[in-house]
């Protein structure tokens, strides 16, 4: 199940207290919300599809673009903005993810980032091999 509009603003607020939201909401309820999020010279954004999830995007923006990252949970979509927030306060830029770098539980099924059908194997191994 998809976590809700709601809960990603909960999980966003207590991992980032001064991000600062604007929603623009569809007439459809089962439409696609889009939120503006910013955070001092940090800002993104994120689509909402009640059946797919958070979607958010990180390369430049263009007309008719889609989520480069999508998460069905909201605390861990959160958890990815504060991440792109701290990868752009240092370096300057945002980033995709690889599988190299499994500092939290990843998009789709939640098995590892970017992870689908037998590689999400190869994340859950890399992920235990890294506890050791």
């Amino acid at each position: 199940m998809v976590d809700s509009i709601d809960a990603f603003l909960r999980a966003l607020r207590e991992v980032a207290p001064s991000a600062r939201t604007q929603i623009d909401a569809p007439m459809d309820p089962k439409g696609e919300t889009f939120l503006d999020l910013s955070d001092g010279t940090f800002s993104t954004e994120v689509s909402y599809r009640p059946d797919v999830g958070f979607g958010i995007f990180i390369s430049d923006s263009k007309y008719g673009q889609r989520p480069d990252e999508i998460y069905r949970s909201a605390s861990k979509a959160a958890q990815r903005i504060v991440q792109l927030k701290k990868s752009y306060e240092q370096a300057g830029l945002t980033t995709y993810l690889t599988l190299a770098d499994p500092t939290i539980d990843g998009p789709h099924s939640g098995e590892g980032r970017r992870c689908v059908g037998d590689q999400a194997a190869v994340c859950s191994a890399y992920r235990e091999e890294r506890q050791r």
